[in-house]
Formats: structure tokens, C-alpha cells, sequence
């Protein structure tokens, strides 16, 4: 599916820093568009929480094991840690998700490089920081792939739209590149 969209600036609005007295709980909560400091050193705790947790891996072959031998900080509590299986997923460069998780380029490069049962992190993901073991990975059925025209039209039919979609996008960036753009005095 190929969507464009063309819009218009309606109006203006001039650029202006509220005084913080208005905006203070927003900056401290995170409740705006930007996140708050609690959530920013949440965050960082949470991930160096991981590490520590992923420094005691020692000999542990799994991650239930390490999660055992996990020793708690005075003041915190290990409810928030727990071991989830993600679904199967592909190697894409167009799309970096990974069920469960979110958003995570790091996590998905890394689990296409790992060996089975190997442990790998921390990971910063959109939901949380993340700590992952490869349990299964299922190769290409090349044979399906040869013998199953279906499939393969398939498939080429998704690389032509990927390579439609990338260029695309280099045409529009050069043409965007190479513009100057100017305003009318008339057009408001």
C-alpha cells in the first residue's frame, strides 16, 4: 500500500518558551510530547539494573537461571523482570519491530547474529530494556520457495515495491536537495 499526502499551512503560530512555572509538571512528570526527567533517570536505572543483572550470568544457560540467581538492590523489588518469548520474526530493512518489544534495531541485528541458546544485553527497546537468549530460529525453505510459483511471485512482487518505495524516496530527496524554496507574498 503506497500513500502521499499533500498539505497546506493553514496558520502560523510564532515560536515562543513557556515560562516554566506553567509547564513544570509536564517537564517533571513526562505528561508533554517530550519525556520528563522521571522517566529519563527511570530509564537509566532501569538500565543499569540490566547490566548488573546481565553481569551475573556466570553459567547460567538460560535466562530463567539468571533470573534465579538474580540478587535485588536493597529497596527494589524483582517483579518488573520476567522472562517472554516473542513471536518469530524476519530481517527487515524497512521495519525494525520485534513483538513484545517494540521498536529495536539493536535487538533484532542482534538475534540474527546470535547462535541458539546463546544470551545477548542489555537492549533499550520502546517498552523497557531488554535482555535476550535465541531459543529457535527457523530457516528459509529454499525448496517450498523453488518449487511453489505462488511464493516466489510473491515475494518478487515485495521486492518490487520495496524497490519502488526506496526509489521513490531518493527521487524525492535529490529533487528535494535541489529545490529552493520561496513563499509568496501573495499566498496566505
Amino acid at each position: 500500500m503506497e500513500a502521499y499526502l499533500v498539505a497546506t499551512v493553514l496558520a502560523k503560530k510564532p515560536a515562543a518558551i513557556p515560562p516554566f512555572a506553567e509547564i513544570k509538571a509536564q517537564v517533571i512528570d513526562g505528561t508533554s510530547k517530550v519525556e520528563g526527567l522521571r522517566k529519563e533517570k527511570a530509564k537509566t536505572l532501569v538500565f543499569e539494573e540490566a547490566q548488573n543483572l546481565f553481569n551475573q550470568l556466570g553459567e547460567a544457560k538460560s535466562l530463567d537461571e539468571l533470573l534465579e540467581k538474580y540478587e535485588v538492590p536493597e529497596g527494589l523489588t524483582a517483579d518488573k523482570f520476567s522472562v517472554q518469548e516473542s513471536n518469530l520474526f524476519s530481517r527487515s530493512p524497512t521495519s525494525v519491530y520485534v513483538a513484545g518489544m517494540g521498536n529495536s534495531a539493536e535487538v533484532m541485528f542482534e538475534a540474527f547474529q546470535m547462535k541458539l541458546n546463546d544470551i545477548a544485553g542489555p537492549f533499550k527497546g520502546d517498552n523497557g530494556v531488554y535482555i535476550i537468549q535465541l531459543v529457535e530460529r527457523e530457516e528459509a525453505d529454499i525448496e517450498a520457495f523453488k518449487m511453489d510459483p505462488a511464493e516466489k511471485a510473491r515475494h518478487h512482487q515485495a521486492l518490487i515495491q520495496t524497490k519502488k518505495r526506496e526509489t521513490f524516496a531518493n527521487w524525492f530527496a535529490s529533487r528535494k536537495e535541489a529545490s529552493k524554496l520561496w513563499v509568496h507574498q501573495d499566498y496566505r
